[in-house]
């Protein structure tokens, strides 16, 4: 089955370093393995797709096993 992990606010600004070091933070808390990330999936939304396009190269460049979807 498939559960929501984590659902956090992001306060001042949406940089994509400030989502990209949210989602780090969020996944080192939970303790996953960043090893076994397969994928990143976004609503594509306009507002987000240029950051979210940073994030994903971001992710890319540091895990190049991951699937992603925008």
């Amino acid at each position: 089955t498939e559960e929501l992990a984590a659902l956090r606010s992001i306060k001042g600004t949406t940089t994509s370093e400030d989502i990209y070091e949210e989602v780090c933070q969020t996944l080192n808390d939970l303790k996953l393995d960043w090893a076994k990330l397969i994928g990143v999936t976004t609503d594509g939304a306009p507002s987000m797709v240029g950051s979210m396009k940073e994030v994903v190269a971001r992710i890319n460049k540091r895990w190049t096993n991951t699937t992603i979807h925008i």
